[in-house]
């Protein structure tokens, strides 16, 4: 049997009012050697359902497991036992892709052969260049992988048997993303290929993730294992703690103003 090129893996949590327009988002893709992993984490209403009534009987390879509620990243990591893909990608349930996201991801990926992961943008820009190179450097001191908008080698997972860490509790995509990256280098095309769904903000609360509070001290729990584990200096943890402080004060100040 021929494996798909993509897995695409959508962990769900009580999406049945999201997951229509997030499935259809994948069915129209211009690209469609994929197959679709839908993990319910314990969902309380109907989202395996809903699911189910949308993709029976579509010409569409589809696997949909359900799970006790172990959040994100415990879903996440379910759908990489059982992906068949050279490539995967995440796409939150109530997010959506534009059609093109799929075969512009595969082309910038398979054009730049030193890179292991692409990304897009969930917003226009003004940037001109198509892309925009991420080393784990640069990284470091901003993240360019939103998770709905990520495609990488699944080889690179398996090789360092890399998996979301649960035992964090927000920033887990953002710690996922730095571990691929170390020795290997990323894309952002510099294009809106994805909608970030159900109102979420850009930081702070981001799909299956917390508040700000505590997404900062896991921010501080990553950059403390990169140090621990000498893949940054002391220089490297002190400058980038810092940077990442004036971020957060920045965005409580957000926060504050506008809720």
């Amino acid at each position: 049997m021929v494996e798909p090129k993509i897995s695409i893996i959508v962990p769900t949590y009580n999406s049945e009012l999201t997951i229509e327009k997030c499935l259809s988002s994948i069915l129209e893709q211009t690209y469609n050697d994929f197959e679709i992993i839908i993990i319910d984490d314990g969902s309380k209403d109907q989202s395996a359902k809903k699911a189910e009534d949308i993709l029976n009987g579509i010409n569409v390879k589809y696997t949909i497991i359900k799970k006790k509620n172990g959040g994100a990243s415990s879903a996440r990591n379910k759908g990489l036992e059982i992906a068949k893909g050279e490539y995967i990608a995440f796409l939150d349930s109530d997010d959506q892709w534009l059609p093109e996201k799929l075969a512009e991801s595969i082309d910038a990926i398979e054009k730049n052969k030193d890179v292991v992961i692409v990304s897009n943008l969930a917003s226009d820009t003004k940037t001109t260049s198509l892309y925009t190179k991420v080393s784990f450097n640069k990284l470091l001191y901003k993240n360019y992988f939103f998770t709905s908008s990520v495609l990488v080698k699944k080889s690179v997972l398996d090789d360092r048997k890399l998996r979301f860490n649960e035992s964090l509790p927000g920033a887990e995509d953002y710690d996922m993303w730095l571990n691929i990256l170390k020795g290997n280098q990323g894309i952002v095309i510099n294009k809106k290929l994805f909608v970030y769904g159900d109102d979420k903000r850009m930081f702070g609360v981001s799909g299956l993730s917390r508040d700000i509070y505590t997404m900062q001290k896991c921010l501080y729990r990553i950059y403390n294992s990169l140090y621990k584990g000498n893949h940054i200096n002391m220089g490297q943890y002190f400058l980038v703690s810092f940077y990442s402080t004036l971020k957060f004060l920045r965005r409580f100040l957000i926060v504050k103003l506008f809720d």
